[in-house]
């Protein structure tokens, strides 16, 4: 009789065990990245930007998510890292380009999860991308 109420209370321990392993919380290990990126904008202090001149660009960070081990915030196809982040903004300068024409810069941000996204991925990359032009200097837009 001893064995038996053992074997019981066993068997009860086991399945109570198993069926609170799957709880609704597991769910909320999924990694979920921000819903959305900001734009970026460049502060030239004119509506032109002139070959050569000095530029900063900045961006305010994503907000959001949850479950999100690392974020990762570079600039451009070489992947700069951001001069300074505070505030909420990233910011990144640099020189344009000495040549006239259509030039783009972009910010991209990586997300590494504790636990995989609903889709089954480990990371979720983002990006934004600024189109600005570079105009020919000459005596009569200089000033």
């Amino acid at each position: 009789m001893k064995k038996m109420t053992f074997k019981v209370c066993m068997a009860a321990c086991c399945a109570a065990l198993a069926l609170s392993a799957c709880s609704e919380e597991d769910a909320t290990l999924h990694g979920v990245a921000p819903s959305k990126i900001g734009t970026i904008s460049l502060n030239t202090g004119k509506d032109q930007v002139r070959p050569g001149q000095p530029l900063t660009a900045y961006i305010a960070l994503p907000t959001g998510g949850q479950n999100i081990s690392e974020a990762t915030y570079t600039w451009g196809v070489l992947n700069y890292p951001s001069d300074k982040e505070e505030n909420g903004t990233a910011y990144f300068s640099f020189t344009a380009p000495e040549e006239p024409g259509q030039y783009n810069l972009s910010f991209n941000a990586r997300y590494l999860f504790l636990g995989p996204d609903a889709e089954g991925n480990i990371y979720k990359d983002m990006s934004s991308t600024l189109d600005y032009t570079v105009i020919t200097c000459n005596i009569f837009s200089s000033f």
